[in-house]
């Protein structure tokens, strides 16, 4: 079953996930995504927000909005123990802060609240399944009215590019399908364009105000598929302090234009909750 072989997947990873941050390309992706969290969600939430991470394996996000913003709360869901158990690792310091549930995000009937702020990150809406319809009903009835979803979701586009350039053209055709996936170690999951994701946020009566992508300017090679490890002309660009600023900056500016989300390497998107 498709349920069982994402379990195994990330059960296999969860030690390991945090290493990640090691890899100079998601730390750019991590620093872009954080600023624009600040920058375009922040400002519209009360002080004292409440936060559903849905589908947040290690708590990496949750985290950091925790660390952030000490007036927060939130609690985050995941149907990996594995991941999970890691995630309650970090949360010593957020007692009364941080909350868990191990649940599968097809159905969120056990969730007993509505949040501020629901956000799913770095492919959690590519595992849940092909009824990604479903899913989106789920994240509406967890949040209020009037809060905010934001998901960030696998460009289909930048996923072809990248099984085109590695000679994949069978699995490059199925990504721009909305099914596939970027190595044989992983399952198929959902990717969308921008305006497949803008499409199914509107069908369920979430109001658009954001689409942009991240990063633009600079693509992943396969090492950055793996836990361990960077592509070599990768990281002898933005290991550069200067040159990695640079390049932040010049992301940051162009997040702004909406054009630019078909050619991120993920699709950034938030509306509020009608």
């Amino acid at each position: 079953m498709y349920k069982d072989s994402v379990l195994k997947y990330f059960a296999e990873k969860a030690s390991e996930y945090d290493l990640v941050e090691n890899q100079s390309y998601w730390r750019l992706s991590d620093a872009l995504l954080w600023d624009s969290i600040k920058t375009y969600i922040i400002p519209k939430l009360p002080k004292n927000f409440r936060f559903c991470d849905a589908g947040g394996g290690t708590g990496r996000w949750s985290h950091k909005l925790l660390e952030e913003f000490p007036e927060c709360s939130g609690v985050t869901i995941d149907f990996s123990k594995e991941m999970l158990d890691v995630a309650k690792h970090k949360s010593i310091p957020y007692q009364g802060r941080w909350d868990f549930m191990l649940q599968d995000l097809n159905d969120l009937s056990q969730v007993d609240e509505q949040f501020d702020f629901v956000f799913n990150f770095h492919n959690v809406i590519g595992f849940v399944g092909e009824n990604v319809d479903n899913f989106f009903e789920q994240l509406k009835s967890v949040t209020k009215k009037g809060g905010i979803i934001c998901t960030l979701a696998p460009n289909m586009y930048h996923a072809a590019f990248f099984n085109t350039k590695l000679g994949n053209i069978d699995e490059a055709n199925k990504c721009l399908s909305g099914r596939g996936r970027f190595t044989d170690q992983m399952p198929y999951i959902n990717m969308f364009s921008p305006n497949s994701i803008k499409d199914m946020m509107k069908k369920h009566n979430i109001t658009v105000d954001f689409c942009s992508g991240f990063p633009n300017l600079i693509y992943p090679g396969y090492q950055e598929t793996q836990l361990r490890g960077q592509t070599g002309e990768i990281a002898d660009i933005l290991e550069n302090k200067e040159i990695f600023q640079r390049i932040f900056d010049m992301e940051k500016e162009h997040i702004k234009n909406n054009d630019v989300a078909a050619r991120g390497n993920n699709i950034f998107v938030f509306g509020t909750n009608k």
